[in-house]
């Protein structure tokens, strides 16, 4: 951007014809729109930084729910109750047990039997 505001700045003040004007002056209004425009582009990407697959697929259920409400968003059979949320709240700590614990919630085989033999 800096390229072109600079050039126009030296059209501007170089003796022109009137039809060399209108277009300086148009350039340089189609300049001032575009650095909004982007200016605008950077924030919504700040803003969309939090929102990424990668960032989502990072936080666990009830995280990413409470994320959803905050922002306004519901479930598809409408607002999410309190009840539910706690109860997605403990299904979320239930799992993240789990697989702290190696994805099962029973204790590990004695050995030479299987978990399903004990």
């Amino acid at each position: 951007m800096w390229v072109y505001d600079g050039q126009l700045q030296r059209w501007a003040t170089e003796t022109l014809t009137e039809t060399q004007r209108r277009e300086v002056d148009r350039l340089t209004g189609q300049a001032k729109e575009l650095r909004k425009t982007s200016t605008a582009a950077v924030a919504l990407a700040r803003e969309l930084k939090a929102v990424t697959i990668e960032s989502l697929l990072r936080m666990g259920d009830a995280e990413r729910r409470l994320f959803d409400l905050r922002r306004g968003a519901v479930g598809p059979f409408g607002p999410v109750t309190t009840e539910q949320e706690k109860l997605a709240g403990e299904i979320d700590a239930w799992v993240q047990g789990l697989e702290a614990r190696g994805g099962s919630d029973h204790a590990p085989a004695a050995p030479g039997l299987s978990a399903i033999e004990q």
